[in-house]
């Protein structure tokens, strides 16, 4: 699928923030603690997989204002997998025929 080993992590790491329908949107440097990276680096896997079209950043801000954290959109990496399962099966399919 065209993701690195740390974008992965990134992503699994991001999962842990997603326990409904909402999108996540923990801070760069609580995934950064989490991932055992800095925050410029979990900014940029972050921009990595943003880039590679497997999650939206959408950028949030307080009611003063000011900006406050991201929030990450998995809608595209969710809708990737589905396609792959779904080839998957339809070879699967074929090759049992």
């Amino acid at each position: 699928m065209g993701i690195t080993p740390s974008e992965v992590h990134f992503i699994l790491v991001l999962l842990t923030f997603k326990w409904n329908d909402a999108n996540p949107f923990p801070s760069y440097e609580l995934l950064a603690a989490m991932l055992d990276t800095s925050a410029a680096q979990a900014r940029k896997l972050a921009r990595q997989l943003d880039e590679k079209g497997f999650l939206r950043r959408i950028p949030r801000f307080r009611q003063t204002g000011g900006k406050s954290t991201n929030e990450f959109d998995l809608g595209p990496l969710f809708g990737r997998l589905e396609q792959r399962a779904l080839s998957d099966l339809m070879i699967d399919r074929k090759v049992t025929r």
